[in-house]
């Protein structure tokens, strides 16, 4: 007002307990998706410093709160990135991003493609998540080709996850590139709050057997197997009783096998 500050525009959700606090916000308001509150103070410098919802302006902290602390820590300190590219910032506030995507897209470049039609914009007119997201992304310096070349990460927003088959040659890319990532992201009014973020989907993983033959050739390097295979949070073991039986069988053939499995 005449060209000096009287007071402070907050936009925020209930979520953010500091604040609610803070502004001493009634319950009512509680159930709101989000709030605006016009906050009539003209903070000096040192107030303005000190308000946690302001401190994160300054670099990405632990302390952050809706930043991972180890995410922060990889990332470091980086007060020019935050103040010269705030969208940059948002978008791993919005997306929720964890230190193994940061991981993954820093050891090499990432080619990759976004579907968000129709829930959050076009191709040609992204959203403001889809925005967002690319925002990190270039930070990241991954490269975004579109659909029709080859990419290693298809990001796809949660709302269009039932337009998803219309990527063109979807079910060709599965079968022969499963090393290919495909993340969800962004946020939808048809899909649960625990889906939102970035969520990885269509891991590769899967059910390991052995054979008889294998466990007779090598037992020692199967059981090794078994031991990683069971630590691997997407792979599981199965030996199957016949193969079990076979074994047993085939190591001492004049001995009963229900007797020997029984010890």
């Amino acid at each position: 007002m005449d060209d000096e500050q009287v007071g402070l525009l907050l936009v925020f959700t209930p979520s953010s307990t500091e604040v609610c606090s803070t502004l001493k916000l009634p319950s009512r308001f509680r159930t709101s998706p989000i709030i605006a509150a016009l906050v009539p103070w003209k903070l000096n410098v040192k107030q303005y410093r000190e308000n946690e919802w302001q401190r994160a302006q300054d670099g990405l902290k632990s302390s952050d709160g809706r930043i991972e602390a180890k995410l922060a820590e990889s990332i470091g300190k980086l007060p020019k990135a935050v103040t010269a590219k705030p969208q940059y910032a948002r978008g791993l506030r919005i997306h929720q991003f964890t230190p193994a995507e940061y991981d993954f897209f820093k050891r090499a470049p990432r080619r990759y493609c976004i579907w968000n039609m129709p829930s959050d914009g076009t191709m040609k007119e992204p959203g403001f998540e889809t925005k967002a997201l690319v925002a990190v992304l270039n930070a990241w310096k991954a490269e975004e080709v579109g659909y029709k070349v080859d990419v290693r990460v298809v990001f796809v927003h949660v709302g269009a996850l039932r337009s998803l088959q219309k990527l063109e040659a979807l079910a060709m890319r599965r079968a022969k590139r499963p090393e290919m990532r495909f993340y969800t992201y962004g946020t939808h009014h048809s899909v649960h709050p625990e889906r939102w973020g970035i969520k990885e989907i269509f891991p590769l993983g899967g059910v390991v057997t052995f054979t008889a033959k294998a466990i007779l050739e090598d037992p020692f390097e199967v059981y090794r197997l078994i031991e990683q295979i069971s630590q691997h949070p997407l792979w599981m073991c199965y030996v199957h009783p016949c193969a079990v039986a076979a074994v047993a069988k085939t190591s001492y053939p004049a001995t009963d096998v229900l007797s020997l499995l029984n010890r």
